[in-house]
């Protein structure tokens, strides 16, 4: 650790991170980022009957976040409700 002056140990605080605190009803959830050419991508989350209030007919089943080099173009998928993938 860093040895401070005395003035600078007045002024100063030090914050220990070694500790992980707990919030009641938080749930820390570990997201994996993937990585190609043209950006990333996280998977935010998954979802079971989830409805947007301004998409009607629409069930939203993933949430995701993305970063997009300059010049690439990344799609999405649209999925019916009785259709699989594709």
């Amino acid at each position: 650790m860093m040895n401070l002056s005395s003035n600078a140990k007045r002024a100063f605080t030090v914050q220990s991170y070694s500790g992980s605190l707990t919030i009641e009803g938080v749930q820390i959830v570990e997201l994996k980022r993937h990585h190609d050419d043209g950006g990333s991508m996280t998977e935010l989350g998954r979802l079971v009957n989830g409805s947007h209030e301004g998409l009607a007919g629409i069930t939203v089943r993933q949430v995701n976040y993305s970063e997009v080099e300059s010049g690439v173009i990344k799609a999405f998928q649209s999925v019916g409700a009785d259709k699989g993938p594709g």
